[in-house]
């Protein structure tokens, strides 16, 4: 498919269906509501994705003012476009990259509660790695 600069969106179009800004807002406020309905884990609507939406989200609402205004709008963004253009699918993969949002918890946190995070983030990436090793995401 080379020769296709919006190959990307023509794929993404196959998977995901919502097309317009209302019916993804639409879309995503009821996977918000559904939150206790939601499997654990699954490709497209999951309480991990849910819960990473939110408390990122919280994190950013902390750390406005504590962070540089470019650092911020930068996490901001982040948070925000992916459930702007699409569902939760893959969302806190997506904010692995929000690095200014892991500057404000470094410089906020003491040593211990800092270590103890990231801990249980390095936890949680070898355990949901196993599913991807294991092809478990197929279904």
């Amino acid at each position: 498919m080379t020769g296709n600069l919006f190959y990307w969106k023509d794929v993404q179009t196959s998977w995901f269906s919502l097309t317009s800004l209302f019916a993804v807002l639409k879309h995503n406020y009821l996977l918000l509501q559904s939150f206790f309905l939601l499997p654990l884990h699954d490709i497209h609507a999951s309480k991990i994705d849910i819960l990473s939406f939110l408390l990122f989200g919280w994190g950013i609402f902390l750390s406005i003012g504590k962070l540089r205004k470019e650092f911020w709008w930068a996490s901001f963004l982040m948070w925000i476009l992916p459930v702007l253009i699409k569902d939760t699918t893959s969302y806190t993969r997506y904010q692995t990259v929000s690095f200014p949002l892991f500057i404000y918890l470094a410089s906020s946190l003491n040593r211990k509660y800092f270590a103890l995070l990231a801990a249980i983030f390095y936890a949680l990436l070898l355990f949901i790695s196993l599913y991807f090793v294991n092809w478990n995401w197929l279904g």
